[in-house]
């Protein structure tokens, strides 16, 4: 079976957390991290948009 079509597949997902609870616990914190940063930088763009871009500018010009 293909991976992609596991990931869709709760069965693999609810198996890998009843394996290891230490990783189970740092992967659950990441992903709810990386849900609630991205609903956060939805918001700001929403409400936000022009310093927001600008901002994104920066880091690109400079970081990159």
């Amino acid at each position: 079976m293909s991976h992609r079509i596991k990931s869709h597949n709760p069965y693999y997902a609810i198996s890998f957390l009843l394996e290891d609870s230490i990783v189970d616990s740092f992967v659950l914190s990441q992903v709810i991290l990386c849900a609630t940063g991205g609903e956060a930088l939805f918001a700001d763009m929403v409400n936000w948009k022009a310093p927001i871009v600008r901002a994104w500018y920066f880091f690109l010009l400079h970081f990159y």
